[in-house]
């Protein structure tokens, strides 16, 4: 595949938006939904964890709201201001 993890994994978790006790193979479990960031690119719709053949663990991009994006915002107003 001649993809390498960078040497040092680092995840942080932003919120837990949800969540709810399930059974999984008849074993008590907790699935959620939760927001985070990590210094590595996943793929959409790829599923990681012990459910994913149940359908847990499916990764999917956060939904942005432009608005509050701090970088977004400066490249405005440079743009407005290029623009006169």
């Amino acid at each position: 595949m001649g993809y390498r993890l960078p040497e040092r994994l680092e995840v942080n978790l932003h919120e837990i938006q949800f969540m709810k006790k399930v059974r999984l193979h008849g074993n008590p479990m907790i699935a959620f939904n939760i927001t985070y960031n990590a210094n590595v690119l996943l793929p959409s719709g790829i599923a990681l964890g012990r459910g994913v053949s149940t359908g847990f663990g499916w990764q999917a991009p956060a939904r942005v709201d432009l608005r509050q994006d701090k970088a977004w915002e400066e490249r405005e107003e440079a743009s407005a201001a290029e623009n006169g």
